[in-house]
């Protein structure tokens, strides 16, 4: 059988979703789609052997099941809000957040200031050691003072010296998405388009689905983040037998 070599998938592509009734408009791109995507479609059937032959007379359908599975390579709150099933109308959550901070410092002489990447909540929050974790330097005294809570210089105990600044830093605009106890699923219209190499795009779409098995984020040192989701699809009830599940559409 002869290939041709302009239909070839090249790739994965992109992932589109918005909420099942809304307009087309309101689709969200969760990502560039990269490493393994796969889209599956499984049938189940019945069958019937009469009397004593050994042999399949009749197979009927009765269950059918659509996913796609993908990693998704960035990691941002507005894609996790779609790839956890919340609501898709809220792109994002903003919110007053304290989270902790760290960063490491070269400290100079004693007079050298140094001013940290973010904003303490407060002095308190502030712990101070070596980069080995090895010497916690006490605030004051010959360990280290801040003059405000972004401004730090060393005592004469850790003064020429690397260290690391941890401590609670508040954001009055971060992203964050808050999960537990929501008991349905967000429904989502999803679209995924993938470029051939002949330039040609393929759609699949499944009009109605939601994320099934949870989300993984590994943090890793070896290998870019990505996190893995699986979306399965809903039949239509509404729509004409044998086009309830999913389309293929292959640009001409």
């Amino acid at each position: 059988m002869s290939v041709q070599t302009v239909n070839l998938l090249l790739g994965p592509g992109e992932l589109f979703m918005k909420p099942e009734t809304a307009a087309s408009g309101k689709y969200v791109r969760v990502g560039n789609l990269k490493g393994a995507v796969s889209f599956s479609y499984e049938v189940g059937t019945v069958e019937q052997q009469p009397g004593n032959r050994l042999t399949v007379v009749r197979r009927d359908k009765i269950s059918e099941r659509a996913a796609l599975k993908a990693s998704i390579a960035d990691f941002k709150i507005p894609q996790l809000i779609s790839s956890l099933g919340l609501t898709l109308s809220t792109t994002q959550l903003t919110l007053t957040t304290t989270f902790r901070a760290w960063e490491e410092i070269l400290f100079g002489s004693t007079t050298t200031v140094k001013t940290l990447g973010n904003s303490a909540v407060s002095m308190t929050s502030v712990v101070v050691t070596s980069v080995d974790q090895q010497t916690t330097y006490v605030r004051g005294g010959t360990g280290w003072t801040m003059t405000s809570v972004s401004k730090i210089k060393p005592g004469s105990a850790s003064k020429n010296l690397a260290v690391m600044v941890a401590y609670d830093s508040k954001d009055t605009a971060a992203l964050a998405v808050r999960v537990g106890d929501k008991l349905n699923l967000q429904v989502v219209d999803l679209k995924f388009t993938h470029r051939q190499s002949d330039g040609k795009f393929i759609t699949i779409e499944i009009p109605r689905a939601t994320i099934i098995g949870g989300l993984t984020v590994p943090f890793s040192n070896a290998d870019y983040t990505t996190y893995d989701v699986t979306f399965a699809a809903l039949g239509s009830t509404t729509a004409l037998p044998g086009r309830s599940l999913f389309t293929v559409i292959r640009e001409a």
